[in-house]
C-alpha cells in the first residue's frame, strides 16, 4: 500500500469478478461439490464446480498466484505490466 505513494503517475484498477476467471484443473473438481436440493422430497444434485470459489479458504491464494503466474509467463511481451502485476498488486486491486 506504501509503494503506491513512490510513483509518478498511479491508476486504480479492479479485476472484475477474479475467481470466476480462473479454471480449476478437472482432476481436482471433485474436491469442490456442491449438493443441492430445492425441496424437501426431492432427490440430491451434485454441482462439481469449474472455477475458483469465492470463501474457499484456498480462494485469496490460488488468485493472487494465478496472476504472478500470468505476469512470469507473459514478462516478455509485456515487461512493463509483468513489473506491475508482480510488485503493485494487491488481492485484485492493482
Amino acid at each position: 500500500m506504501l509503494r503506491f505513494r513512490k510513483h509518478l503517475f498511479a491508476f486504480v484498477a479492479d479485476i472484475k469478478k477474479m475467481y470466476r476467471m480462473i479454471l480449476i484443473d478437472p482432476n481436482q473438481r471433485d474436491l469442490l461439490r456442491i449438493l443441492f436440493k430445492a425441496e424437501m422430497n426431492d432427490p440430491v444434485k451434485v454441482y462439481r464446480l469449474c472455477t475458483v470459489t469465492y470463501g474457499t479458504t484456498s480462494a485469496p491464494f490460488l488468485a493472487t498466484r494465478t496472476v504472478q503466474q500470468l505476469a512470469k509467463d507473459e514478462g516478455k511481451d509485456f515487461p512493463l505490466a509483468s513489473s506491475v502485476l508482480l510488485q503493485d498488486v494487491y488481492i485484485d486491486d492493482v
